[in-house]
């Protein structure tokens, strides 16, 4: 009898773990076909608006699926929540072959009045961030008087005014002429919003220029556990994704002329990860203000200013516990001419630099490829920032051609509080296993604001590195007084490197210039050459044994390695900004 009744009990038991998982349904919404008076519940009975899945309300393990090839001209409203084994899922359906199910924040624009010979205007009462014909971006002028090539464009007084040499809903049909209107694409609108998964959305033209949001905006009261993923994003006004909420994660999307950046995971954030993108194009890359963020797999190129800025919200402690690895950064700085037109407060805040850090504590940067970044710095240690390891980066190929005097490979500097004018020491960092070369200089100690004029940075460990000039490096170490030109010379006057070198490194491909492969040679001195900092794998994910090397792998060839889960090919196209 006991034990027919615990069977009973057990039954019962697995029912109600199950339970949810079997009660969850599927809807469809396709805005072609589809039907609001449907039920939805299958793909021959679908929904056609988002505006019937902003009212309906989804239990938890609920997936709401949108037709590939679609389109909608709506913002997404995310107000039901999931629980951490039950997420609510939006997702796509149809042929693979289609494009991703597209949400788009921009309208189609009709009703255009010719006011002058080939100058058209139609009312438009929110102002844009930007206008499409046909899906080519416009070209936004100063007045409607400046308006004198094909697809230029102004908004002025509640009115978008263009040229067109002919009528232009009749001119332009595939899709038309779209105008950026909504805020943001997919938003969360419930003050506890938590386990939701976006995927395999592609994500446009949002973002009226009277707000600060994101393509996707997680930022409303106390959600957590959001999931982003295989989605793109591309000519959107402000952030791609735009998130607060905690251990959440943003992976194996792209990101397209975004234009305030890709990625923000803000001061709100902690234990979220973002892994496996591809950002190109973009104004920066991924930025963080939060705690026990993970940075991982990303692929970040040809962006206007920075690849990875952590910095942290003025009146809070540093941001704590970040692990900034096996990121692939190149050719970013690309807006470095407008830097240098900037006004000196708008320079500090604006950043052209591989990886920059300002006030971030017992955090790692390791197994990055950062290199031809446009004058600016390879991996910035700034203003305050304490117990970091900095390790097996490969920082190579930022020079400056004379212009400015940035452009070096690795950074430790004393910064000032902006609201406190205290110094503030960067102390206790570790400098290990890198490999940096080709970069103006190799390493600045950068004590040279008058309010933190103590240029002591004995306490940080500098060494097992491979500092080589290289045929385009200019010295190693510039604190803004100081230059060396050899190891030998800054290892005297500092005390620093005494156990690194300065030798070619002998990477697989002979140029580093040209390189595709930053491998070593079997007779590679950085082979064994460094030294054991706690780290488990290397770029490629191979682990790590014995006395590691200096750089990004362990092995001697990448063919010994398995690939990376981001494609690495460093033969891209000259990406475009605009």
């Amino acid at each position: 009898m006991y034990s027919y009744w615990n069977k009973i009990k057990l039954v019962l038991f697995l029912f109600m773990l199950t339970a949810p998982l079997a009660w969850a349904n599927i809807y469809f919404v396709d805005a072609t076909s589809g039907n609001d008076t449907n039920d939805g519940t299958s793909a021959a009975t679908p929904w056609r608006t988002i505006q019937k899945v902003n009212d309906t309300f989804f239990s938890p393990g609920d997936q709401i699926l949108f037709k590939r090839g679609d389109v909608w001209r709506e913002e997404l409203v995310v107000t039901s929540k999931g629980t951490e084994s039950s997420p609510i899922v939006f997702g796509a359906y149809g042929d693979k072959t289609l494009e991703k199910p597209e949400i788009n924040g921009a309208d189609i624009v009709s009703n255009w009045v010719e006011f002058k010979r080939d100058l058209w205007q139609t009312s438009l009462a929110i102002q844009p961030f930007n206008v499409w014909f046909d899906d080519e971006a416009g070209n936004k002028v100063n007045s409607w008087y400046d308006l004198k090539n094909e697809k230029d464009w102004i908004w002025e007084n509640n009115t978008l005014y263009i040229f067109s040499k002919g009528q232009p809903t009749e001119k332009y049909t595939n899709p038309g002429i779209e105008a950026a209107q909504r805020r943001s694409c997919i938003n969360d609108g419930h003050e506890d919003c938590s386990h939701v998964v976006i995927e395999n959305f592609r994500i446009r033209h949002n973002g009226a220029l009277v707000s600060f949001f994101g393509a996707i905006d997680c930022r409303d009261g106390a959600g957590k556990d959001w999931t982003i993923r295989n989605c793109d994003f591309q000519d959107v006004a402000s952030m791609g994704v735009m998130l607060l909420y905690d251990d959440s994660a943003v992976e194996n999307n792209t990101f397209t002329r975004t234009r305030l950046g890709a990625i923000l995971a803000h001061a709100a954030n902690t234990g979220s990860t973002i892994i496996g993108n591809d950002i190109f194009s973009c104004n920066s890359g991924v930025s963080s203000y939060g705690n026990g963020i993970k940075i991982s797999e990303n692929k970040i190129h040809h962006n206007k200013w920075n690849g990875i800025l952590v910095w942290h919200e003025s009146g809070t402690p540093n941001c704590t516990g970040l692990e900034i690895t096996r990121n692939e950064i190149f050719e970013n700085g690309q807006g470095w001419q407008e830097w240098l037109t900037l006004p000196d407060n708008q320079k500090d805040g604006t950043q052209l630099d591989g990886i920059w850090t300002g006030n971030m504590d017992n955090s790692l940067i390791a197994y990055n490829l950062i290199y031809n970044n446009a004058h600016g710095h390879g991996i910035h240690l700034d203003d305050g920032s304490e117990n970091n390891v900095i390790a097996n980066n490969i920082v190579c190929g930022h020079l400056d051609n004379g212009l400015i005097r940035w452009s070096t490979g690795l950074v430790v500097e004393n910064g000032t509080d902006g609201k406190t004018g205290k110094c503030e020491i960067s102390a206790n960092n570790v400098w290990k296993n890198n490999i940096v070369f080709n970069n103006h200089n190799q390493i600045a100690f950068a004590g040279i604001k008058p309010e933190c004029n103590n240029d002591d940075y004995s306490s940080n460990d500098f060494n097992n590195n491979n500092i080589w000039i290289g045929p385009k490096g200019k010295g190693i170490g510039w604190d803004g007084t100081r230059d060396h030109a050899t190891l030998e010379s800054w290892q005297q006057a500092t005390g620093q490197e005494m156990n690194s070198i300065s030798a070619d490194p002998l990477f697989i491909s002979s140029d580093p210039d040209e390189a595709a492969d930053f491998t070593l040679r079997p007779d590679s001195p950085c082979i064994n050459a460094g030294t054991d900092v706690g780290l488990q794998v290397d770029f490629f994910g191979a682990p790590i044994s014995n006395r590691p090397n200096m750089g990004i792998s362990e092995s001697s060839s990448s063919a010994d390695n398995d690939p990376p889960a981001q494609p690495r090919s460093l033969s891209v196209p000259n990406y475009p900004l605009n």
